[in-house]
């Protein structure tokens, strides 16, 4: 059963890492201001290589996917720092059909203090870190931040989530909780803002030998020296160590050493029209036999501005 489902969701978790990932783009004009009421449409599609994330001597599946997401924002009122937001969004796979979400929060932000705050629940939706297949599941999450810009040229961010995880096809559900933080520099204007930070979290589960910790550390730099246009690089090294204490379980002693590599870049083509592209690298090592791997994936979209 659990083969059977990682094949038919395989395409809804690769859309999934698209619409969390891939597409970051530059807020619109009236939603930097502060202005009134705006909008986004979103829509695109990703290619990844090796989705299973298989080793090497192991036959690997590439995977095409899309999807489409609508965000509306309002201000609580006309010269309120605070703005609130909905976001929907439908993927398409294949096997399985739609997999609706949706997203409530709010967000502050007066110049020194940015408070951000969200809840979200997805309905059938893959979940990549349960055990080593990917599981569908029905996932409600709850995620905030706080970042402090009192420094002159320095951005201090604390922030969480957490997310509850009902599986469809497997007879265990979890829970994913994680703390941590980051230092950016914004001294050097629009040319060059570095940021590092680090992040602790663990997932716990009623299957002993999927329960782990794992340690986070990134350092991301942001750019827009040409016009119109913004890149950012993020290189990610995630240390995680299985939790499991019987010593028959497949898990147990396992530690994995997994970086990752992203670098995207967004395009302002007037008139409320921005292009999106992403590209990302992970190589996974593992002391388990048979769970080390790489994988590729290259992600393009549109996103519409109204």
């Amino acid at each position: 059963m659990r083969q059977r489902a990682t094949r038919n969701l395989s395409s809804t978790a690769v859309v999934m890492g698209l619409a969390v990932a891939a597409l970051a783009y530059p807020r619109g004009a009236a939603a930097q201001a502060g202005l009134g009421p705006s909008g986004r449409l979103r829509m695109g599609g990703i290619f990844h290589e090796n989705f299973f994330q298989l080793p090497p001597d192991a036959p690997r599946q590439d995977i095409w996917a899309r999807f489409v997401e609508v965000t509306f924002e309002d201000p609580v009122g006309p010269d309120s720092p605070t703005r609130t937001f909905l976001r929907v969004d439908l993927q398409q796979f294949a096997a399985i059909g739609i997999s609706p979400g949706a997203s409530l929060g709010f967000r502050l932000d007066d110049g020194t203090h940015i408070f951000d705050v969200a809840a979200s629940y997805e309905w059938n939706r893959p979940r990549l870190d349960i055990g080593d297949d990917v599981a569908p599941a029905n996932v409600a999450g709850l995620a905030a931040s706080y970042s402090y810009r009192g420094i002159p040229n320095v951005q201090i961010t604390g922030q969480g989530r957490y997310y509850r995880d009902w599986l469809r096809d497997l007879p265990s559900d979890g829970r994913f909780d994680e703390v941590g933080g980051a230092v950016r520099y914004r001294g050097f204007g629009r040319a060059l803002s570095p940021e590092v930070g680090y992040a602790t979290g663990r997932r716990v589960t009623a299957i002993d030998g999927d329960k782990y910790q794992e340690r986070t550390w990134f350092v991301t730099v942001r750019s827009s020296v040409v016009p119109r246009t913004y890149v950012t690089a993020r290189y990610r090294n995630r240390f995680r160590e299985y939790t499991t204490v019987s010593p028959g379980s497949r898990n147990a002693g396992r530690e994995d050493r997994r970086r990752q590599m992203t670098a995207s870049v967004d395009v302002d083509l007037g008139g409320g029209l921005l292009w999106n592209f992403s590209l990302r690298y992970e190589d996974a090592l593992a002391s388990r036999p048979g769970r080390s791997f790489t994988t590729l994936s290259m992600g393009s979209g549109i996103t519409v501005v109204f």
